[in-house]
């Protein structure tokens, strides 16, 4: 899945970021549950599978859908993918831009 697979485009004559030179400046907007360190596995293994049911309710997708959401459930393991990758990306843009807190 890609951004520009579930992207609602309110005002289609307008040019995308990309359209007009700056391709690196894309980002995805995600959602996700966390549970405190030390959750049992079994318990994370409930909430992962009674999320990811919810997500997938036709009526759920088909109102996310019209804002422009591609809601997607999966697994823990996926999740701190999105995450570590995520922390990754915004440390280097902090770092190169010399971002810090004033």
């Amino acid at each position: 899945m890609t951004g520009t697979d579930f992207v609602h485009v309110p005002y289609p004559d307008l040019p995308t970021v990309v359209e007009e030179g700056y391709p690196d400046l894309v980002t995805d907007m995600w959602f996700g549950l966390a549970v405190p360190k030390g959750t049992p596995k079994d318990v994370i293994q409930k909430l992962q599978a009674d999320i990811s049911e919810a997500l997938n309710e036709p009526a759920f997708k088909e109102k996310y859908a019209k804002l422009g959401m591609n809601m997607v459930g999966s697994t823990p393991e996926d999740m701190q993918t999105v995450v570590d990758k995520a922390a990754a990306r915004w440390k280097q843009v902090i770092e190169e831009g010399n971002i810090s807190i004033e």
